[in-house]
C-alpha cells in the first residue's frame, strides 16, 4: 500500500469514528493532494487545493481543542459540527471519485473494520450493483431533476423515463442461489439510483432487514439468505452521510425561487458529487464473501473493481452490459471481468451460454414495490404456468436466472452456466425458491 492510500486510510478512520481531521492527517495527505499549504503558501504544482474551510487551522479556539481531544456530542448547527462537516467534505471533494485502487481499497477496508463484524462459516456468496444504470449518470440525473423540478416538472419526469429502472435482479436471484443451497451475504441498502432498493424489495415480501449480526446468521443458517443491511451494519457511515447528502426533488417542488435559490449554495456545501464513498458498497461487505457477482452500471469501475478484487482471497465476477445495466442483460451480450488469484480474465457473455431466450429490456422495468413483489410471487410459485405468468413477468425471470446462475458458477457449485441454470430452474420448479423465501421473512421476524 502506498502512502497516499496510508493516509487516505487514516483520515476515513478519523471521519468514520466521529473525529475531525488533525494537522497530522493534513501532513499526511499533502503529497496525494496537493493542498494550499497552512501559513499561507501557494503550491508549487498543479492540482486539486485543499478547500479553506478543512484547513488544519480551525475558526475558533473551540475547535481547536476540539481537534486533538476525542469525539463530543454536538447540536447539528454547532460551530463544532459545522466545522467537522466541512472538514470532511472539503476531504471527499478534494480526493474526488478516485479511479486509484490502492486509495479506493483502502478506504473499503477502513469502512469494513469499522463495521459490525460478521462471520459465515463455508462458502458465501454477495450479488450486488453498484446502481446508476442507464443512459444518465446518477450525479448528471439528480442535478438536472434538482434544476428543472421546480419550474419544469414535465421535463423531470421525461428525465425520469431518461433512466433504466430494472428489476431487484440482485435481490431476487440471491434467493435463488440460496434455495440451490448455497449461503448467500447480501449486502444492501435503500434505493439510491432507482425506484426500488433491495432493502425496500424485502420489506414488500413481509421480512424485517433491521437485524443485527446473530440475527443475520440465523436467517442465513434457516434458509440460506442473509440480508446485510448497509445503514445497521455500516454504523460509522452517519459522520459522513450529513457532508453527502442532497435533498430529494420531491421537496424542492415547494419551494419558492427565492429559497430555491439560497437552498442551492448550502446544497453545493453538501456536495451532491461524486465522491470515493459512491463506489465503496459491493466493496465493503462485513461477511467478507468467497464469492462475488458485481454489477457496475459505469463501464469505468470494471477495471478499478477488478484491480481490487484480484488482489482479495476470493472470486469475483465483475459484469457490465452494452446497454449499461449493472447486470448480464437478457436482450443483448455482457462484458464479464473473472478476478482470481491475482488474475483477471475478460470475456463476453450472453443469454445463449445460459441456455435462454432473449427479452425486451423493456419487460424488466418499472414497477412500484408492491408490483415487483407480486411479480416475484407469481416466478417462485411452482403451480403457475408460463402463460399464466405472462411475457413479463417470464423476462424477469430469465433475468434473475442468468444472474443466479453466473453467482453459483464463480462459487464453484456449478460446472457452467448452463448447468447452473438448470439447478435454478429446478429449484423454482420444486417450490424450493418459494420456502427459501417464506423461510427467510418468517425468521426474520421472529
Amino acid at each position: 500500500m502506498n502512502m497516499g492510500s496510508e493516509a487516505v486510510r487514516e483520515c476515513v478512520k478519523k471521519i468514520t469514528s466521529g473525529g475531525s481531521l488533525t494537522r497530522e492527517c493534513e501532513a499526511l495527505l499533502a503529497p496525494l493532494l496537493r493542498p494550499d499549504p497552512v501559513g499561507g503558501a501557494q503550491p508549487t504544482s498543479a492540482g486539486p487545493r485543499w478547500p479553506k474551510s478543512c484547513r488544519a487551522t480551525p475558526p475558533t479556539p473551540r475547535c481547536a481543542a476540539a481537534a486533538t481531544q476525542p469525539p463530543v456530542p454536538a447540536a447539528a448547527g454547532s460551530p463544532l459540527t459545522r466545522w467537522r462537516l466541512a472538514q470532511i467534505g472539503g476531504f471527499l471533494v478534494a480526493l474526488g471519485p478516485t479511479d486509484d485502487p490502492d486509495v479506493v481499497g483502502a478506504c473499503a477496508a477502513t469502512m469494513t473494520d469499522h463495521a459490525q463484524q460478521i462471520k459465515v462459516d463455508g462458502i458465501s456468496v454477495d450479488i450486488v450493483g453498484t446502481g446508476g444504470d442507464g443512459l444518465v449518470s446518477s450525479t448528471t440525473f439528480s442535478i438536472l431533476s434538482f434544476r428543472l423540478c421546480a419550474a419544469l416538472p414535465a421535463l423531470t419526469r421525461a428525465a425520469c423515463l431518461m433512466r433504466q429502472d430494472t428489476f431487484n435482479c440482485s435481490t431476487a436471484c440471491s434467493f435463488f442461489v440460496a434455495a440451490c443451497g448455497t449461503k448467500v451475504s447480501k449486502h444492501g441498502n435503500r434505493s439510491a439510483s432507482g425506484n426500488v432498493g433491495s432493502a425496500d424489495f424485502l420489506e414488500g415480501l413481509g421480512a424485517n432487514i433491521m437485524l443485527d449480526a446473530d440475527k443475520v446468521l440465523a436467517t442465513i443458517d434457516g434458509c440460506g439468505f442473509g440480508f446485510l443491511f448497509a445503514q445497521k451494519f455500516h454504523p460509522a457511515m452517519r459522520f459522513v452521510m450529513p457532508a453527502r447528502k442532497v435533498r430529494p426533488p420531491a421537496r424542492l417542488r415547494r419551494l419558492s425561487r427565492q429559497r430555491l435559490t439560497a437552498l442551492t449554495l448550502r446544497l453545493q456545501q453538501q456536495l451532491g458529487v461524486p465522491t470515493v464513498f459512491n463506489v465503496l458498497g459491493p466493496l465493503t461487505n462485513p461477511c467478507r464473501p468467497t464469492a462475488q457477482l458485481i454489477g457496475v452500471g459505469k463501464p469505468h469501475l470494471a477495471p478499478l473493481y477488478a484491480k481490487i478484487f484480484a488482489s482479495r482471497d476470493s472470486k469475483t465476477m465483475i459484469v457490465h452490459s452494452s446497454e449499461g445495466l449493472d447486470e448480464i442483460s437478457i436482450a443483448a451480450p455482457t462484458t464479464a471481468w473473472i478476478c482470481e488469484g491475482g488474475k483477471i480474465r475478460e470475456e463476453q457473455v450472453t443469454p445463449d451460454d445460459f441456455g435462454l431466450p432473449t427479452h425486451s429490456l423493456d419487460l424488466l422495468q418499472g414497477g412500484t414495490v408492491e408490483e415487483r413483489c407480486g411479480w416475484f410471487t407469481q416466478i417462485i410459485d411452482p403451480a403457475l404456468t408460463d402463460d399464466q405468468r405472462g411475457p413479463k413477468v417470464c423476462a424477469i425471470r430469465d433475468f434473475c436466472i442468468i444472474n443466479a446462475a453466473a453467482a453459483l458458477w464463480v462459487a464453484g457449485v456449478a460446472a457452467d452456466y448452463k448447468a447452473a441454470t438448470a439447478m435454478i430452474q429446478e429449484a423454482i420448479a420444486g417450490g424450493k425458491a418459494k420456502d427459501t423465501v417464506a423461510k427467510y421473512v418468517e425468521i426474520s421476524k421472529s
